[in-house]
């Protein structure tokens, strides 16, 4: 239970600098080091625990859409 707090209060702290990255308020670069850590912290965890997977899914990029091929 404490992990599983400690990996939510990383989690949060990535999107928060990933927010000021965003704003420009913060460098890139200070996303790395959050993101270390929260990736040592994941690895601790069981590999089919809720909370060990990715973020949130990754919007696929819809394909450009060109003239329909003759047929």
């Amino acid at each position: 239970a404490a992990l599983e707090a400690q990996v939510r209060a990383q989690g949060d702290k990535v999107r928060t600098v990933k927010a000021a990255i965003k704003a420009g308020e913060v460098e890139e670069g200070a996303l790395q080091p959050e993101l270390a850590e929260l990736i040592a912290l994941k690895s601790q965890l069981p590999r089919d625990h809720e909370l060990a997977g990715g973020g949130g899914e990754k919007k696929k990029k819809q394909p450009k859409k060109t003239e329909a091929m003759p047929q």
